[in-house]
């Protein structure tokens, strides 16, 4: 046989198969979901300041910054939980329809800190805090878990089996049976999303006038989707 021959005579084979086994599958896609109270807040607070001197406007956020981080560490956070995670000086130049400013009227410059709180509950005594030291800006507050790894992989297990029951039903209902699986694609994100409650109605000593924290720390919810394509068992008849 020629090697053209063999060459047409191996892909005539591939297609062949490929079609029977797209014409024997059962494509499903099964999701799975974890909830849990989250067990930490991310918060990015910030101090923005203004000067005429970008040398004395530098030093002043320098000195609010240390300030904030000082009282974090007081409050029993981790060095290595806090972190500068922006720093910003720029000049602001008066608008001028006739002519461009060539001298900067002020300064403007800012510096932002993300740190991580473990106890959600003192959330309101921190802020309060960090609104006494300079604190002027809350750019972010993000709710986290400390196992999400372990959680996202017992939600890809609830979706395994969720695709495993689609499968079953459907089979059983056109009247074949599920066979082994053909492929498996994950397709969950590394992302998860809060869906909020109050704390203050979980607090007993909470009341209506706000005695529980100004925040909702809601429900973290990992949620994980595969599709799975199962070949289809056509010996068993229902």
């Amino acid at each position: 046989m020629s090697k053209t021959k063999s060459v047409i005579t191996i892909l005539l084979l591939f297609f062949t198969q490929y079609a029977i086994a797209s014409e024997s599958l059962i494509t499903v896609v099964g999701k799975g979901s974890v909830s849990k109270t989250p067990d930490k807040v991310v918060i990015t607070v910030g101090v923005s300041l203004r000067n005429t001197d970008h040398k004395k406007l530098g030093k002043e956020i320098d000195n609010k910054s240390s300030e904030i981080i000082a009282y974090l560490k007081s409050q029993g956070i981790y060095e290595k939980d806090i972190q500068t995670s922006h720093v910003n000086l720029q000049p602001y130049y008066p608008y001028d329809p006739n002519n461009y400013a060539v001298k900067p009227q002020y300064y403007t410059g800012s510096q932002s800190l993300t740190f991580t709180l473990k106890k959600i509950e003192k959330y309101d005594y921190i802020m309060e805090g960090l609104y006494d030291v300079g604190v002027n800006n809350v750019d972010n507050v993000v709710f986290k878990i400390d196992d999400e790894d372990t959680q996202r992989q017992q939600a890809r297990k609830l979706a395994a089996k969720d695709a495993k029951d689609i499968a079953t039903v459907l089979a059983k209902e056109l009247g074949v049976d599920v066979g082994k699986v053909y492929s498996i694609i994950d397709q969950t994100a590394t992302s998860y999303y809060v869906r909020t409650y109050d704390f203050s109605k979980n607090a007993a000593a909470a009341d209506i006038s706000g005695g529980g924290p100004s925040i909702a720390g809601g429900v973290v919810t990992i949620d994980a989707s595969v599709q799975v394509n199962f070949y289809i068992d056509y010996k068993k008849k229902y």
